[in-house]
């Protein structure tokens, strides 16, 4: 549920977030946390969190809020992956609108993505 969170809470993202999932993956990646809070309760683990981004990653892929984006953000290839499921009652609840059948392919050798679209 972070991707929800932040959407609708950090500033910068509240006109945007639920449409450009890409732009809270970005978020993310500059906390260098995957999800530091889950709703509105932090997440501290006693000794150990394996949510912290400790080593820059390659790709960045997602897929809680059902829309697909994608970007890159310094040399991180943002994925935010989409649905097979058209908008339900409890997605439209949460702010969602979904884009269900486009799946985005990444090039692993040359970074660029393809979006199928399979609607």
């Amino acid at each position: 549920m972070s991707y929800t969170y932040y959407a609708t809470t950090v500033p910068a993202l509240l006109n945007v977030g639920m449409d450009k999932p890409e732009l809270v993956g970005e978020f993310l990646l500059r906390k260098r946390h995957l999800g530091p809070s889950h709703a509105s309760g932090l997440i501290t683990p006693a000794s150990f969190d394996p949510l912290i981004i400790d080593t820059v990653p390659d790709i960045l892929t997602t897929g809680h809020i059902h829309k697909l984006g994608f970007k890159m953000y310094r040399g991180v290839n943002i994925l935010a992956t989409s649905c097979f499921q058209r908008m339900t009652s409890y997605m439209q609840k949460l702010g969602h609108h979904p884009t269900p059948g486009f799946v985005p392919l990444l090039n692993l050798k040359s970074r660029q993505i393809k979006v199928m679209n399979f609607t």
